[in-house]
């Protein structure tokens, strides 16, 4: 596949997982484990999609669902974690560069 097919693909997966994404918020089910799972698929697709902000506000998100159904500790929630703190830390070495 080109460069543009893949680019496509990856903007119809941020869109397939927003969609998925305002169906729990209109059904009520987002603050679920499914709901967690969801938006953490939506924050990979948006790092893909070359969006890190987006990548970072879908993962706190997603964090915070994990916290309130007692999944933050899972091998998943775990993960997350660790990789919103590297988003973080890149974040931060991004910022002190374009100052430098």
């Amino acid at each position: 596949a080109d460069a543009h097919g893949a680019q496509g693909e990856v903007e119809e997966e941020v869109r397939a997982y927003e969609e998925a994404r305002r169906i729990l918020e209109l059904t009520g089910t987002l603050e679920t484990k499914d709901g967690a799972l969801v938006l953490t698929n939506l924050g990979l697709a948006h790092g893909k999609n070359g969006n890190p902000k987006a990548e970072l506000e879908v993962f706190e998100l997603a964090k915070k669902v994990r916290e309130k159904t007692g999944t933050a500790q899972t091998a998943e929630g775990k993960k997350l974690a660790a990789t919103i703190h590297l988003l973080k830390m890149n974040a931060k070495k991004a910022a002190a560069k374009a100052k430098a």
